[in-house]
């Protein structure tokens, strides 16, 4: 641990996420919904005052370094600058004070420093030709959709990121009890609605299983982790499918993805909603994510994007 990693009595303000990109590093308020760029020298001066703080170690072994500004984003009209500090005080405090008193840094002792998410690099795309058998566009599975997209764009428009954040990670929460359970119960239903009523009712008089649905008596199976994966890459394919009904996902990577994960909560499964940032110049998006698969975008896209905020 260097001395720029050392404990401190700084830390990012709950409503706050960060990421190091190229050398800089761009704070997300999720309140505001407002992006800032600190810039290199920005991100090395608070490398020793802000607890976590996400610079990279060549940058703490450079020494003193002056303080340029900072730049509120994307907007360049946006920007604030602040004053070229005195000798007297060192460009780090002067940063800080300016964090603290905008609410995006806050003092260690008062609030409980936000939790980090890992992602998993995504290193493929959804590909229709690669999964199975596509789920049938029912007329349940049609209205969740159309509900999904309505509720993401209500949320955009009265809530603010912070709210949306904590909502999308209580769901996530509450489906992880019991997502297999959950995706194996659904995969039965959809088998069963395949095969006809009577050879249905042979079958279960039988005691025998329907395509490889248990019956009662050996309702204990269950779907593994990769069928689960499965799952949610059937459902995301037919989010695709519907999506040309209520909107286009260019321009609109937020409510899009939004949309998919709210249906996929519909579904009893759930995957990760990623922001990702980048610079030189400044860029933001939005992808939906499960394990290294990106469910609404290209994978090679989005790994121009340094993940943010993850839920």
């Amino acid at each position: 641990m260097t001395d720029c990693q050392r404990v401190s009595p700084l830390q990012l303000a709950q409503h706050v996420r960060c990421c190091e990109c190229e050398g800089s590093v761009v704070l997300l308020d999720l309140q505001r919904g407002r992006y800032w760029n600190l810039g290199q020298a920005g991100a090395r001066a608070l490398a020793g005052l802000v607890a976590g703080w996400p610079v990279p170690e060549w940058a703490c072994s450079r020494g003193e370094y002056p303080l340029h500004g900072l730049a509120m984003g994307p907007d360049s009209g946006d920007a604030a600058r602040l004053p070229v500090a005195s000798r007297a005080v060192s460009p780090g405090t002067a940063l800080a004070d300016r964090l603290l008193s905008l609410g995006l840094l806050a003092r260690s002792s008062s609030q409980v420093p936000p939790t980090h998410v890992r992602l998993e690099e995504p290193c493929e795309s959804l590909d229709p030709d690669c999964v199975g058998r596509p789920l049938p566009l029912t007329a349940r599975r049609i209205g969740n959709f159309l509900q999904s997209s309505a509720l993401a764009a209500w949320r955009l428009r009265r809530s603010s990121l912070q709210t949306i954040a904590a909502h999308v990670a209580a769901k996530h929460d509450e489906l992880s009890h019991g997502p297999v359970e959950i995706a194996a119960r659904a995969e039965r239903s959809e088998r069963a609605a395949r095969v006809a009523p009577v050879e249905r009712l042979a079958r279960l008089n039988a005691g025998c299983a329907i395509d490889g649905i248990a019956s009662d008596a050996d309702d204990v199976c269950r779907l593994t982790a990769p069928a689960v994966h499965e799952s949610v890459r059937l459902a995301a394919l037919a989010f695709e499918r519907l999506r040309p009904l209520a909107f286009s996902a260019r321009d609109r990577c937020l409510h899009d993805s939004l949309s998919l994960v709210f249906f996929l909560f519909a579904e009893g499964l759930s995957a990760r909603w990623v922001i990702g940032v980048k610079t030189n110049p400044f860029g933001a998006h939005s992808w939906v994510q499960s394990g290294r698969t990106v469910l609404n975008d290209q994978h090679e896209f989005v790994r121009a994007f340094r993940p943010i905020l993850v839920v």
